[in-house]
């Protein structure tokens, strides 16, 4: 067994199967396969098993089923996942979220996933208007979401995520504010709000590329975004990474291992997972994507790597600077200097002096550290941004 190393780590279970697959969702996710509750859960205990000799890290931080819908799960194969985990890891004091599409659960269902161990929902709410719903190809409506949070807050669960989709072309600025609305009487824990994206290997992509228009024109997209921001700030949330918002002592857990550069092991078919126990500067690697490959290659070796890709001094820097600068924290340059083995002259000092006259970036001393973060105007313009510094 690996000497372990004081430091934290997330396990990700990712969950193929949907009862749909939305428009714009290019997730590794299936809606025409038969789901095999069991055979799968079977073959994450024996991945896991398997992998967790690999890890350097000793602190469980959080668990996380995603998908796909995992809301779909059998809860009783959720409850002897994390026993397998608990025993092994103490869960006491762990983040343990599941995604929920609002039309996959009732009120047992919630209570039966609280009784299994899980503490934290994110639950795909998208919009709170069913013309943007139905737009989006969701299986619930305006009903059916309220119905979810107010069913999970029941159940006794006192940390809730909601996700919103933005700026796409059936929603407005009156449909936005009346989300944010919604939200602030819920008042979940987190809130996620992404700007919708067309990507090209979905029904969205391929509507796009003939011609058709689906997302909001560049300036209402803008304007969206920034008064989200600021409706949710007024709200009492948090803005802490470019598309998430939590209330005081609310981030997710889980997705900041995903920003910090700790390691977290992701099982399932399709996942990818990043160790810090190959090579100088870690490894990435990911598993075959279709759900009966995996539990095939996983039962005959107890491994599913498709790919493995030991990290080189650039995509060190590279992946410091994409996960990093997505932080409203920004990135210190001791942090920097831990991933990369590089300080902030690793970028052209042209390419900073450009970045700082035009109001994208802010470069600050802080405790005896360099920050580099992104300005309120290059969030807007983030890819750009991350881009021209790599």
């Amino acid at each position: 067994m690996m000497q372990k190393q004081s430091g934290k780590f997330g396990i990700y279970f990712h969950w193929p199967y949907c009862l749909n697959k939305c428009p714009y969702c290019d997730f590794n996710s299936y809606a025409d396969k038969a789901m095999l509750h069991d055979e799968i859960t079977k073959a994450y205990l024996s991945e896991l098993d398997h992998v967790l000799e690999n890890i350097k890290s000793n602190k469980l931080e959080s668990v996380y089923f995603g998908g796909g819908t995992p809301s779909l799960m059998k809860t009783e194969n959720v409850a002897k996942i994390l026993s397998w985990i608990d025993s092994r890891y103490s869960l006491q004091t762990v983040e343990i979220t599941l995604e929920v599409n609002p039309a996959t659960v009732d009120f047992a269902k919630l209570v039966s996933l609280k009784n299994a161990g899980i503490n934290r929902l994110s639950i795909g709410v998208q919009s709170f208007d069913d013309n943007n719903l139905s737009f989006l190809g969701r299986l619930h409506d305006s009903k059916g979401a309220k119905q979810a949070i107010t069913d999970a807050r029941k159940a006794g669960f006192d940390n809730i995520s909601v996700d919103l989709i933005l700026a796409t072309k059936t929603s407005t600025m009156e449909t936005l504010e009346n989300d944010l609305l919604e939200i602030d009487s819920y008042k979940p824990e987190h809130v996620s709000a992404y700007l919708l994206t067309i990507e090209p290997d979905t029904v969205f992509g391929k509507q796009s590329s003939a011609g058709h228009i689906l997302t909001a024109n560049e300036s209402l997209s803008a304007d969206q975004f920034d008064f989200c921001r600021k409706k949710l700030h007024e709200l009492g949330y948090e803005h802490y990474e470019i598309s998430n918002y939590a209330k005081a002592n609310e981030r997710s857990r889980h997705n900041q291992l995903y920003w910090d550069g700790s390691e977290y092991i992701s099982v399932g078919p399709g996942a990818h997972s990043y160790l810090h126990s190959e090579g100088k500067y870690g490894v990435r690697y990911g598993n075959l994507l279709k759900p009966e490959d995996y539990i095939d290659s996983i039962q005959n070796s107890g491994s599913a790597r498709e790919f493995t890709e030991v990290l080189s001094s650039n995509e060190a820097v590279s992946d410091a600077i994409m996960t990093g600068l997505r932080r409203m924290d920004g990135i210190k340059e001791s942090e920097f200097i831990a991933r990369t083995g590089k300080t902030f002259e690793a970028f052209p000092a042209k390419t900073l002096e450009n970045l700082l006259r035009q109001n994208m970036i802010t470069l600050k001393n802080i405790d005896q550290d360099r920050v580099l973060s992104l300005s309120d105007k290059g969030i807007l313009f983030a890819d750009d941004v991350i881009l021209e510094l790599f």
